[in-house]
């Protein structure tokens, strides 16, 4: 259970953008056993400030929405070595949507010579913060202030444009960024392209060499990663070739972690492009490239509003409805003892 008008609270600050009123609300403990030994599990719901992205300095912080599990009352004496950790999945029941779920290692701490915050913690299994249940951001997955779609479709005068694949940055329904496209923080207020034909300059798609005038007139340019040229340059290069957007393909592997495309490469800042950038991964890029050859088009969707980034994803706004009624919510928590080494259990 939590105090729902604590949660009421913290949902005003989110919905005013109130800085001023940010704070959290923990649930009633729930215990658990492990190997006899007791421990709490709670989870904490709060409303933090979030920054922009470090390169977008005009944007202002905004109120965030964050859940996750709480550990400072799960102290639980560590059993084995240095390579035993604790492994806790945990998801959030839901009877109507995907269950939000996570997990995180908790390893045994080890406080010698230090002092402070950690030096209770010596001997136990110890992780200050979980993995996060629910991660609203109002500006933007990425912090970027936008969400970039982008559409590829097969292009037929008979039975017209058919959509094949579309991926966005950030959906509510994935719950989390894309694995496989990442935007440019140039991006936002840009307006979208239409749906236009795809150009693979193959023997240049480093963008190494300057493009002729109207290489791109009309469509959107395919390049590759690398070579050197920041995303801004490959960009910047494309739009005075006639370019309408810009995809650059990774060309060695997932996207992994990575933030959204800046324009600072090697301590150089570079004009920021008039013209929407995003990064695929190898596999999209290759899937790209061989579209582009077959005549299929693409689209490029850029979405700044206000309402699409303040709009909660339907799990979340169970949740809230859930706690707001001063009804309980469910978590199933698995909690495995594995090590580090060999990632088997014990």
């Amino acid at each position: 259970f939590f105090d729902e008008k604590a949660i009421t609270r913290l949902l005003e600050s989110f919905k005013h953008n109130n800085l001023g009123a940010i704070g959290f609300s923990h649930s009633s403990p729930v215990e658990v056993e492990v190997d006899g030994e007791k421990a709490e599990v709670i989870l904490k719901f709060e409303s933090a400030q979030i920054s922009p992205h470090p390169e977008m300095q005009h944007v202002e912080s905004h109120v965030g929405l964050l859940c996750h599990v709480d550990f400072e009352e799960f102290k639980l004496k560590a059993k084995g070595g240095e390579d035993d950790v604790l492994v806790l999945s945990y998801a959030l029941l839901s009877t109507t949507h995907p269950h939000p779920q996570t997990s995180c290692v908790l390893e045994k701490c080890d406080s010698t010579g230090f002092i402070g915050q950690v030096t209770p913690w010596h001997g136990l299994y110890h992780k200050m913060l979980g993995g996060y249940l629910f991660k609203h951001n109002p500006t933007g997955p990425d912090n970027t202030c936008h969400i970039a779609t982008l559409v590829l479709t097969n292009c037929s005068p008979v039975k017209g444009n058919a959509t094949v694949w579309r991926e966005s940055t950030w959906t509510h329904t994935q719950g989390g960024l894309s694995l496989h496209l990442r935007t440019a923080i140039w991006n936002t207020n840009l307006a979208s392209t239409d749906t236009v034909p795809i150009i693979h300059p193959e023997q240049n798609d480093q963008a190494i060499k300057p493009f002729p005038r109207h290489a791109f007139d009309g469509a959107i340019a395919l390049l590759r990663r690398g070579g050197g040229k920041a995303f801004a340059q490959k960009t910047a290069a494309a739009e005075a070739a006639g370019a309408l957007g810009c995809i650059v393909f990774d060309g060695e592997g997932p996207l992994c972690q990575m933030p959204a495309c800046g324009l600072v490469m090697d301590d150089v800042t570079h004009p920021a492009p008039g013209i929407p950038m995003l990064l695929v991964d190898n596999t999209v890029g290759a899937e790209l490239s061989a579209a582009a050859r077959s005549g299929a088009c693409a689209q490029i969707l850029i979405d700044s509003s206000k309402d699409t980034l303040m709009k909660l994803p339907p799990e979340l706004e169970e949740f809230l409805s859930t706690v707001v009624a001063g009804e309980p919510v469910h978590l199933a928590v698995l909690i495995e003892r594995k090590t580090q080494e060999k990632n088997s259990n014990i």
